[in-house]
């Protein structure tokens, strides 16, 4: 899938409900990578839109370990602050079966394992170069 583009090159924007469409289409939860892989954008981009969503009350997260976060789509139309900021987290608790949980913490690890190889890259290079 190409990326479309305005009459300067430069990429289009990734739209609102395109992110909350490829939230829906990817299961219950989903977590940027797998917005970013649907929408032929950058993880970045997925998230910066996800964030925007959910401070608008569209969408919901969780940090489900390491750094990895699951997004879903809100059920309501806005985000009911009255009973505190962990409130939109209550609809969460049994929301992920065994296998999402699975497939989360995998896409966790392989997150992991590539930061601490291009840390070791990097710490490698610099070695390298001090010599």
């Amino acid at each position: 899938m190409s990326r479309e583009r305005n009459d300067r090159g430069q990429f289009v924007g990734v739209d609102d409900e395109a992110v909350l469409e490829a939230v829906r289409d990817a299961g219950r939860v989903a977590t940027a990578r797998d917005v970013a892989e649907r929408l032929d954008c950058t993880r970045e981009a997925a998230y910066q839109r996800l964030s925007a969503l959910h401070d608008r009350g569209v969408a919901d997260r969780r940090k489900v370990g390491g750094r990895a976060v699951v997004w879903w789509v809100s059920e309501g139309e806005g985000r009911d602050t009255s009973q505190g900021s962990a409130a939109p987290l209550d609809r969460l608790v049994g929301a992920l079966d065994g296998e999402e949980v699975d497939r989360v913490r995998k896409r966790a690890g392989e997150f992991r394992e590539s930061v601490d190889e291009s840390v070791a890259e990097t710490h490698t290079d610099r070695s390298d170069g001090a010599e």
